[in-house]
Protein backbone atom coordinates (compact mmCIF):
# COMPACT_ATOMS: atom_id res chain seq x y z
CA UNK A 1 0.00 0.00 0.00
CA UNK A 2 1.39 3.39 -0.99
CA UNK A 3 1.07 6.10 1.65
CA UNK A 4 -1.45 8.81 0.81
CA UNK A 5 0.45 11.54 2.64
CA UNK A 6 3.34 13.27 0.92
CA UNK A 7 5.84 15.97 1.78
CA UNK A 8 6.63 18.69 -0.73
CA UNK A 9 9.81 20.73 -1.03
CA UNK A 10 10.09 23.58 -3.53
CA UNK A 11 13.56 24.80 -4.57
CA UNK A 12 14.22 27.00 -7.61
CA UNK A 13 12.52 25.44 -10.59
CA UNK A 14 12.18 21.97 -9.07
CA UNK A 15 9.28 20.32 -7.24
CA UNK A 16 10.47 17.55 -4.88
CA UNK A 17 8.19 14.77 -3.70
CA UNK A 18 9.65 13.30 -0.52
CA UNK A 19 7.96 9.97 0.20
CA UNK A 20 8.22 6.25 -0.63
CA UNK A 21 5.80 6.89 -3.49
CA UNK A 22 8.22 6.77 -6.40
CA UNK A 23 10.17 3.83 -5.07
CA UNK A 24 7.13 1.53 -4.91
CA UNK A 25 7.21 -1.48 -7.21
CA UNK A 26 3.68 -0.87 -8.46
CA UNK A 27 4.73 2.49 -9.84
CA UNK A 28 7.69 0.91 -11.64
CA UNK A 29 5.68 -1.86 -13.24
CA UNK A 30 5.71 -0.21 -16.66
CA UNK A 31 5.51 -1.69 -20.10
CA UNK A 32 9.18 -1.55 -20.99
CA UNK A 33 9.94 0.59 -24.05
CA UNK A 34 12.14 -0.65 -26.87
CA UNK A 35 15.07 1.39 -25.61
CA UNK A 36 15.20 -0.80 -22.49
CA UNK A 37 16.89 -3.54 -24.47
CA UNK A 38 19.64 -1.08 -25.38
CA UNK A 39 20.08 0.48 -21.93
CA UNK A 40 19.19 -2.13 -19.28
CA UNK A 41 17.72 -1.05 -15.96
CA UNK A 42 17.48 2.61 -16.88
CA UNK A 43 13.71 2.71 -17.30
CA UNK A 44 12.77 5.51 -14.96
CA UNK A 45 11.51 9.00 -15.68
CA UNK A 46 12.22 10.26 -19.21
CA UNK A 47 14.09 7.03 -19.94
CA UNK A 48 10.74 5.24 -19.65
CA UNK A 49 8.81 7.70 -21.83
CA UNK A 50 7.50 6.04 -24.97
CA UNK A 51 8.20 7.46 -28.42
CA UNK A 52 4.80 8.46 -29.90
CA UNK A 53 3.66 6.52 -32.96
CA UNK A 54 3.71 9.89 -34.72
CA UNK A 55 7.11 11.29 -33.79
CA UNK A 56 5.94 14.79 -34.73
CA UNK A 57 3.96 14.68 -31.47
CA UNK A 58 7.11 14.41 -29.36
CA UNK A 59 6.95 17.10 -26.71
CA UNK A 60 9.02 16.40 -23.60
CA UNK A 61 12.43 14.73 -23.97
CA UNK A 62 12.31 11.19 -25.34
CA UNK A 63 15.25 8.83 -25.35
CA UNK A 64 15.61 7.61 -28.94
CA UNK A 65 18.47 5.14 -28.43
CA UNK A 66 21.88 4.73 -26.88
CA UNK A 67 24.62 6.90 -28.36
CA UNK A 68 27.41 5.11 -30.27
CA UNK A 69 30.08 6.38 -27.82
CA UNK A 70 31.26 9.42 -25.85
CA UNK A 71 31.57 12.96 -27.23
CA UNK A 72 29.91 12.27 -30.57
CA UNK A 73 28.88 15.10 -32.92
CA UNK A 74 25.42 15.55 -34.46
CA UNK A 75 25.11 17.20 -37.89
CA UNK A 76 22.18 17.87 -40.20
CA UNK A 77 23.32 18.14 -43.79
CA UNK A 78 21.73 20.61 -46.19
CA UNK A 79 20.04 17.61 -47.85
CA UNK A 80 18.16 16.89 -44.61
CA UNK A 81 20.17 13.77 -43.78
CA UNK A 82 21.05 13.61 -40.08
CA UNK A 83 24.42 12.10 -39.13
CA UNK A 84 26.27 11.40 -35.89
CA UNK A 85 30.07 11.24 -36.13
CA UNK A 86 32.16 9.40 -33.57
CA UNK A 87 35.51 7.69 -32.95
CA UNK A 88 35.58 3.86 -32.74
CA UNK A 89 36.52 4.06 -29.08
CA UNK A 90 36.48 1.88 -26.97
CA UNK A 91 38.43 -0.08 -29.53
CA UNK A 92 41.42 0.80 -31.67
CA UNK A 93 40.31 4.43 -32.01
CA UNK A 94 41.71 4.49 -35.54
CA UNK A 95 38.60 5.34 -37.57
CA UNK A 96 36.04 8.12 -37.85
CA UNK A 97 32.63 6.44 -37.91
CA UNK A 98 29.08 7.62 -38.47
CA UNK A 99 25.46 6.58 -38.26
CA UNK A 100 22.74 8.24 -40.34
CA UNK A 101 19.01 8.90 -40.17
CA UNK A 102 16.64 9.74 -43.02
CA UNK A 103 13.59 10.26 -40.77
CA UNK A 104 14.75 13.14 -38.56
CA UNK A 105 16.53 10.98 -36.03
CA UNK A 106 13.96 8.31 -35.19
CA UNK A 107 15.68 5.33 -36.85
CA UNK A 108 19.38 4.97 -37.56
CA UNK A 109 21.58 3.11 -40.04
CA UNK A 110 24.27 0.63 -39.18
CA UNK A 111 27.69 2.22 -38.45
CA UNK A 112 29.87 3.04 -41.44
CA UNK A 113 33.49 4.10 -41.71
CA UNK A 114 34.04 7.68 -42.87
CA UNK A 115 37.85 7.59 -43.03
CA UNK A 116 40.90 6.08 -41.37
CA UNK A 117 42.65 8.16 -38.76
CA UNK A 118 46.40 8.88 -38.86
CA UNK A 119 46.94 7.35 -35.41
CA UNK A 120 45.10 6.71 -32.16
CA UNK A 121 42.38 9.27 -31.44
CA UNK A 122 40.57 10.41 -28.35
CA UNK A 123 36.75 10.69 -28.33
CA UNK A 124 36.48 14.38 -29.15
CA UNK A 125 35.55 15.54 -32.66
CA UNK A 126 33.59 18.36 -34.27
CA UNK A 127 31.98 18.35 -37.72
CA UNK A 128 30.24 21.21 -39.56
CA UNK A 129 28.95 21.88 -43.08
CA UNK A 130 29.65 25.32 -44.52
CA UNK A 131 27.52 27.47 -46.82
CA UNK A 132 29.15 25.98 -49.93
CA UNK A 133 28.26 22.44 -48.84
CA UNK A 134 31.78 21.37 -47.86
CA UNK A 135 31.99 19.31 -44.66
CA UNK A 136 34.82 20.11 -42.23
CA UNK A 137 36.00 17.74 -39.48
CA UNK A 138 38.49 18.14 -36.61
CA UNK A 139 39.69 15.52 -34.13
CA UNK A 140 42.53 14.60 -31.72
CA UNK A 141 45.48 12.28 -32.27
CA UNK A 142 47.76 11.13 -29.44
CA UNK A 143 51.50 11.77 -29.74
CA UNK A 144 54.54 12.31 -27.55
CA UNK A 145 56.29 15.62 -27.13
CA UNK A 146 57.61 18.30 -24.78
CA UNK A 147 54.87 20.87 -25.51
CA UNK A 148 52.06 18.65 -24.29
CA UNK A 149 51.16 17.58 -20.79
CA UNK A 150 53.77 15.47 -18.97
CA UNK A 151 55.16 14.11 -22.21
CA UNK A 152 51.81 13.37 -23.83
CA UNK A 153 50.16 15.41 -26.57
CA UNK A 154 46.69 15.50 -28.09
CA UNK A 155 47.37 17.21 -31.40
CA UNK A 156 44.52 18.72 -33.43
CA UNK A 157 43.94 17.37 -36.95
CA UNK A 158 41.69 18.52 -39.80
CA UNK A 159 40.11 17.09 -42.93
CA UNK A 160 37.25 18.07 -45.23
CA UNK A 161 35.14 16.75 -48.09
CA UNK A 162 32.55 17.74 -50.67
CA UNK A 163 29.54 15.38 -50.34
CA UNK A 164 29.83 12.64 -52.92
CA UNK A 165 33.62 12.74 -52.96
CA UNK A 166 36.30 11.41 -50.62
CA UNK A 167 37.71 13.03 -47.50
CA UNK A 168 40.96 14.92 -47.98
CA UNK A 169 44.12 13.53 -46.42
CA UNK A 170 44.02 14.49 -42.69
CA UNK A 171 46.67 16.98 -41.61
CA UNK A 172 47.73 18.33 -38.23
CA UNK A 173 46.79 21.98 -37.68
CA UNK A 174 47.88 22.36 -34.04
CA UNK A 175 50.55 20.58 -32.04
CA UNK A 176 50.35 20.25 -28.28
CA UNK A 177 47.81 19.09 -25.73
CA UNK A 178 44.43 20.35 -26.94
CA UNK A 179 41.61 19.86 -24.47
CA UNK A 180 38.32 18.32 -25.50
CA UNK A 181 36.90 20.16 -28.53
CA UNK A 182 33.43 21.60 -27.89
CA UNK A 183 33.06 24.17 -30.66
CA UNK A 184 33.56 24.69 -34.40
CA UNK A 185 31.61 27.39 -36.24
CA UNK A 186 31.38 29.15 -39.59
CA UNK A 187 30.81 32.90 -39.39
CA UNK A 188 28.54 34.85 -41.70
CA UNK A 189 31.63 36.16 -43.51
CA UNK A 190 32.69 32.57 -44.29
CA UNK A 191 35.55 32.42 -41.78
CA UNK A 192 35.94 29.23 -39.72
CA UNK A 193 36.60 29.48 -35.97
CA UNK A 194 37.67 26.71 -33.58
CA UNK A 195 37.44 27.75 -29.90
CA UNK A 196 39.81 25.48 -28.00
CA UNK A 197 42.03 25.07 -24.95
CA UNK A 198 45.74 24.31 -24.93
CA UNK A 199 48.07 23.21 -22.15
CA UNK A 200 50.84 25.44 -20.83
CA UNK A 201 53.73 23.21 -19.75
CA UNK A 202 55.01 25.91 -17.40
CA UNK A 203 51.86 25.45 -15.30
CA UNK A 204 51.94 21.65 -15.04
CA UNK A 205 52.94 21.94 -11.39
CA UNK A 206 50.77 23.71 -8.84
CA UNK A 207 52.33 27.07 -7.86
CA UNK A 208 53.60 27.90 -4.41
CA UNK A 209 51.18 28.90 -1.70
CA UNK A 210 49.96 32.46 -2.16
CA UNK A 211 50.56 32.57 -5.91
CA UNK A 212 47.60 32.73 -8.27
CA UNK A 213 46.94 29.39 -9.96
CA UNK A 214 45.63 29.55 -13.53
CA UNK A 215 45.63 25.77 -13.88
CA UNK A 216 46.94 23.66 -16.72
CA UNK A 217 45.03 25.16 -19.64
CA UNK A 218 44.23 28.43 -21.36
CA UNK A 219 41.73 29.21 -24.11
CA UNK A 220 42.55 30.42 -27.63
CA UNK A 221 40.89 30.12 -31.03
CA UNK A 222 42.13 28.91 -34.39
CA UNK A 223 40.79 30.91 -37.33
CA UNK A 224 40.70 30.24 -41.06
CA UNK A 225 39.82 32.82 -43.72
CA UNK A 226 40.32 30.41 -46.64
CA UNK A 227 37.84 27.56 -45.93
CA UNK A 228 40.27 25.52 -43.83
CA UNK A 229 43.35 25.66 -46.03
CA UNK A 230 45.36 27.63 -43.45
CA UNK A 231 44.82 28.34 -39.76
CA UNK A 232 46.00 31.21 -37.55
CA UNK A 233 46.05 31.43 -33.77
CA UNK A 234 44.21 34.23 -31.99
CA UNK A 235 46.42 37.09 -30.88
CA UNK A 236 45.76 36.59 -27.16
CA UNK A 237 44.80 33.79 -24.79
CA UNK A 238 42.34 33.59 -21.92
CA UNK A 239 43.43 32.43 -18.47
CA UNK A 240 41.05 31.90 -15.55
CA UNK A 241 42.24 31.38 -11.95
CA UNK A 242 41.10 28.06 -10.54
CA UNK A 243 39.18 27.53 -7.33
CA UNK A 244 41.89 25.96 -5.13
CA UNK A 245 39.30 24.19 -2.95
CA UNK A 246 38.22 21.97 -5.84
CA UNK A 247 39.78 18.70 -6.93
CA UNK A 248 40.62 19.68 -10.52
CA UNK A 249 42.91 22.50 -11.62
CA UNK A 250 42.39 22.46 -15.39
CA UNK A 251 41.86 26.20 -15.64
CA UNK A 252 40.06 27.54 -18.72
CA UNK A 253 38.92 24.60 -20.87
CA UNK A 254 36.43 23.27 -23.43
CA UNK A 255 34.93 26.52 -24.77
CA UNK A 256 31.80 26.65 -26.91
CA UNK A 257 31.04 29.60 -29.20
CA UNK A 258 28.26 31.18 -31.25
CA UNK A 259 28.10 34.21 -33.55
CA UNK A 260 25.59 36.82 -32.35
CA UNK A 261 23.44 38.98 -34.61
CA UNK A 262 25.64 42.02 -34.01
CA UNK A 263 28.68 40.15 -35.36
CA UNK A 264 30.35 39.42 -32.03
CA UNK A 265 31.40 35.87 -31.18
CA UNK A 266 30.27 34.78 -27.73
CA UNK A 267 32.32 32.12 -25.97
CA UNK A 268 31.32 30.14 -22.87
CA UNK A 269 34.19 28.45 -21.03
CA UNK A 270 34.21 25.52 -18.62
CA UNK A 271 35.78 26.23 -15.21
CA UNK A 272 35.88 24.61 -11.77
CA UNK A 273 34.47 27.77 -10.16
CA UNK A 274 30.74 26.88 -10.18
CA UNK A 275 29.94 29.08 -13.21
CA UNK A 276 30.70 29.15 -16.90
CA UNK A 277 32.95 32.09 -17.81
CA UNK A 278 32.37 34.16 -20.95
CA UNK A 279 34.37 36.16 -23.44
CA UNK A 280 33.54 38.09 -26.62
CA UNK A 281 35.41 38.72 -29.85
CA UNK A 282 34.64 41.74 -32.05
CA UNK A 283 36.99 40.79 -34.89
CA UNK A 284 36.04 37.27 -36.03
CA UNK A 285 38.09 35.56 -33.32
CA UNK A 286 41.43 37.32 -33.83
CA UNK A 287 41.29 38.83 -30.31
CA UNK A 288 39.18 38.10 -27.23
CA UNK A 289 38.01 40.18 -24.28
CA UNK A 290 39.10 39.19 -20.78
CA UNK A 291 37.05 36.22 -19.58
CA UNK A 292 34.53 37.05 -16.84
CA UNK A 293 32.03 35.04 -14.83
CA UNK A 294 28.74 34.54 -16.67
CA UNK A 295 25.32 34.16 -15.07
CA UNK A 296 25.21 30.43 -15.89
CA UNK A 297 25.65 28.12 -12.91
CA UNK A 298 27.59 25.05 -13.98
CA UNK A 299 29.40 22.05 -12.66
CA UNK A 300 32.92 21.40 -13.95
CA UNK A 301 31.45 20.65 -17.40
CA UNK A 302 31.21 22.22 -20.88
CA UNK A 303 28.22 23.87 -22.56
CA UNK A 304 26.88 23.73 -26.13
CA UNK A 305 25.01 26.20 -28.36
CA UNK A 306 22.44 25.56 -31.09
CA UNK A 307 21.12 28.33 -33.36
CA UNK A 308 17.61 27.47 -34.58
CA UNK A 309 16.30 28.33 -38.05
CA UNK A 310 14.12 31.13 -36.62
CA UNK A 311 17.12 32.73 -34.90
CA UNK A 312 16.43 31.50 -31.38
CA UNK A 313 19.27 29.91 -29.41
CA UNK A 314 19.25 26.69 -27.40
CA UNK A 315 21.86 26.32 -24.65
CA UNK A 316 22.70 22.91 -23.18
CA UNK A 317 24.64 22.75 -19.91
CA UNK A 318 25.12 20.88 -16.64
CA UNK A 319 23.87 23.18 -13.89
CA UNK A 320 24.29 20.53 -11.19
CA UNK A 321 25.65 21.71 -7.87
CA UNK A 322 26.41 19.80 -4.66
CA UNK A 323 26.80 22.10 -1.71
CA UNK A 324 27.23 19.15 0.68
CA UNK A 325 30.45 17.98 -0.97
CA UNK A 326 32.71 20.64 -2.44
CA UNK A 327 35.14 17.99 -3.67
CA UNK A 328 32.56 15.87 -5.47
CA UNK A 329 33.06 14.62 -9.01
CA UNK A 330 32.97 17.43 -11.58
CA UNK A 331 32.26 20.04 -8.90
CA UNK A 332 28.67 18.98 -8.38
CA UNK A 333 28.29 16.16 -10.86
CA UNK A 334 26.87 15.56 -14.29
CA UNK A 335 23.72 13.67 -13.31
CA UNK A 336 21.41 16.02 -15.23
CA UNK A 337 21.72 17.98 -18.49
CA UNK A 338 19.55 21.10 -18.75
CA UNK A 339 18.36 23.10 -21.74
CA UNK A 340 17.36 26.77 -21.97
CA UNK A 341 16.07 28.91 -24.83
CA UNK A 342 16.69 32.55 -25.75
CA UNK A 343 14.54 34.56 -28.18
CA UNK A 344 16.60 37.75 -27.94
CA UNK A 345 20.05 36.59 -29.03
CA UNK A 346 21.23 35.47 -25.61
CA UNK A 347 20.18 38.46 -23.50
CA UNK A 348 17.47 36.57 -21.58
CA UNK A 349 16.77 32.87 -21.14
CA UNK A 350 13.86 30.61 -20.26
CA UNK A 351 13.58 26.96 -19.39
CA UNK A 352 16.61 25.33 -17.77
CA UNK A 353 14.69 22.05 -17.75
CA UNK A 354 16.22 18.58 -17.51
CA UNK A 355 16.57 16.97 -20.93
CA UNK A 356 18.76 14.00 -19.98
CA UNK A 357 19.33 12.42 -16.58
CA UNK A 358 21.59 9.67 -15.33
CA UNK A 359 19.94 6.32 -14.66
CA UNK A 360 18.48 5.70 -11.22
CA UNK A 361 20.17 2.34 -10.73
CA UNK A 362 23.71 0.99 -10.81
CA UNK A 363 25.55 4.32 -10.62
CA UNK A 364 29.07 4.56 -11.98
CA UNK A 365 31.38 5.72 -9.20
CA UNK A 366 34.72 6.06 -10.99
CA UNK A 367 35.95 7.70 -14.19
CA UNK A 368 34.20 10.18 -16.47
CA UNK A 369 30.46 9.65 -16.43
CA UNK A 370 27.14 11.40 -16.63
CA UNK A 371 25.17 13.41 -19.17
CA UNK A 372 27.79 15.96 -20.27
CA UNK A 373 29.30 16.80 -23.71
CA UNK A 374 26.14 17.50 -25.76
CA UNK A 375 25.94 18.14 -29.50
CA UNK A 376 22.59 19.28 -30.94
CA UNK A 377 20.85 19.93 -34.26
CA UNK A 378 17.40 21.10 -35.30
CA UNK A 379 15.50 18.54 -37.37
CA UNK A 380 13.60 19.36 -40.54
CA UNK A 381 10.33 19.23 -38.58
CA UNK A 382 11.55 21.66 -35.91
CA UNK A 383 12.50 19.34 -33.05
CA UNK A 384 15.75 19.52 -31.14
CA UNK A 385 17.83 16.34 -31.42
CA UNK A 386 21.03 15.91 -29.44
CA UNK A 387 23.59 13.27 -28.58
CA UNK A 388 25.24 13.45 -25.17
CA UNK A 389 26.64 11.57 -22.22
CA UNK A 390 29.59 9.45 -21.23
CA UNK A 391 29.84 5.67 -21.03
CA UNK A 392 26.64 3.75 -20.37
CA UNK A 393 24.81 6.99 -19.71
CA UNK A 394 25.22 8.34 -23.26
CA UNK A 395 22.06 8.71 -25.34
CA UNK A 396 20.37 10.27 -28.37
CA UNK A 397 17.43 12.42 -27.24
CA UNK A 398 14.70 14.46 -28.94
CA UNK A 399 12.35 17.14 -27.59
CA UNK A 400 10.11 19.98 -28.75
CA UNK A 401 11.56 23.42 -28.00
CA UNK A 402 8.09 24.58 -26.83
CA UNK A 403 8.39 22.17 -23.90
CA UNK A 404 11.12 24.40 -22.44
CA UNK A 405 8.58 27.18 -21.90
CA UNK A 406 5.40 25.34 -20.98
CA UNK A 407 3.67 26.71 -17.89
CA UNK A 408 1.64 23.68 -16.91
CA UNK A 409 2.18 19.95 -16.67
CA UNK A 410 -0.08 17.07 -15.67
CA UNK A 411 1.23 13.87 -14.17
CA UNK A 412 -0.81 11.03 -15.63
CA UNK A 413 -0.31 8.14 -13.22
CA UNK A 414 -1.42 5.60 -15.81
CA UNK A 415 1.71 6.42 -17.81
CA UNK A 416 3.93 5.65 -14.84
CA UNK A 417 6.59 8.04 -13.42
CA UNK A 418 7.70 9.31 -16.82
CA UNK A 419 7.83 12.96 -15.75
CA UNK A 420 9.98 12.33 -12.69
CA UNK A 421 13.68 12.09 -11.99
CA UNK A 422 14.84 9.84 -9.18
CA UNK A 423 18.12 10.74 -7.52
CA UNK A 424 19.98 8.03 -5.64
CA UNK A 425 19.51 4.28 -5.84
CA UNK A 426 17.37 3.48 -2.81
CA UNK A 427 14.25 5.47 -3.68
CA UNK A 428 12.53 7.95 -1.41
CA UNK A 429 12.90 11.15 -3.42
CA UNK A 430 11.83 12.30 -6.84
CA UNK A 431 12.11 15.53 -8.80
CA UNK A 432 9.49 17.06 -11.08
CA UNK A 433 11.23 19.67 -13.17
CA UNK A 434 9.49 22.73 -14.62
CA UNK A 435 10.75 25.97 -16.22
CA UNK A 436 12.87 28.09 -13.90
CA UNK A 437 11.87 31.67 -13.19
CA UNK A 438 13.06 34.39 -10.82
CA UNK A 439 9.51 35.16 -9.71
CA UNK A 440 5.97 33.95 -10.29
CA UNK A 441 3.29 31.75 -8.80
CA UNK A 442 3.21 27.97 -8.66
CA UNK A 443 -0.09 26.15 -8.18
CA UNK A 444 0.03 22.44 -7.30
CA UNK A 445 -3.04 20.24 -7.20
CA UNK A 446 -2.62 16.75 -5.78
CA UNK A 447 -5.50 14.37 -6.41
CA UNK A 448 -6.46 12.48 -3.25
CA UNK A 449 -7.32 8.81 -3.10
CA UNK A 450 -4.12 7.15 -4.25
CA UNK A 451 -4.43 3.39 -3.66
Amino acid sequence: MIKKTVSILLIGGIFFLLSPLLAHNEMLALEKPEVDSLIPEMNFGMRARMIPSDHKKIHGPVLIRKAPTNEATALRLNTGLVKIFYINRPGKADKMMSISSTDNGITWSDPREEFELPGEAYYANQVIQDKTGRIHCIFHIFSSGKIGYRGRQLDLWYTSMVPGSSWSKPRMIWEGYVGSIRGFIELRNGNLVIPMSESDTSRATKPKSGEKDFGLFQVISLNSVDHGNTWARSANNLKIPVDPDQVTRYGAVEPAAIELNDGRIWMLIRTNKGHLYESFSHDSGRTWEEAKQSSFISSDSPASFLRLANGEIILLLNSDQRYDDKKSYANGGREALQAAISKDDGRTWKGFREVLVSPATKPVLKGDRGTAYPSAIETNDGHVLFVSGQGEESAIVMFNKKWLEEKSQKDERKEGPVYWTMHGTTGGSGVWNFPMTKKGRLTIRIKPGLP
